[in-house]
């Protein structure tokens, strides 16, 4: 059994990376010209690059497969991680909050490590 793949044309798309994707056109020989907005911040100015796709939404180095769903939700957080000499502590929210709880700890802090989450919702999971 073959599964269809999808035909992608002129149009308003995402990148598998959920950066935003006009397609303003198509070429005789389907390949879909366009551009790709760089800027992740839907609120700032867009910076567009210029962009190919095969017709089924591919690009010549897989950067920006296009996908017709919207951008997942992204999640950026910041935490601080106390390390032990038995092992990591718990993430806490805020630098201060790290240091209290070394306070309270009858073990002698190694590092104090702040840990950047920078992911979409669902990535991880698969």
């Amino acid at each position: 059994m073959s599964v269809a793949e999808k035909t992608f044309g002129i149009g308003n798309y995402w990148t598998e990376g959920g950066l935003r994707v006009v397609v303003d056109a198509v070429t005789e020989d389907g390949q879909l010209v366009g551009r790709v907005n760089l800027q992740e911040d839907e609120t700032a100015s867009p910076i567009w690059y210029p962009a190919m796709w095969n017709a089924s939404g591919k690009d010549r180095h897989r950067m920006h497969t296009l996908t017709e769903t919207g951008p997942k939700s992204r999640i950026r957080e910041v935490y601080w991680l106390n390390r032990y000499p038995s092992g990591p502590g718990l993430l806490r929210k805020t630098w201060e909050e790290a240091l209290i709880e070394a306070s309270r700890s009858e073990e002698e802090v190694l590092c104090r490590v702040r840990v950047s989450i920078d992911a979409c919702v669902g990535e991880g999971l698969r």
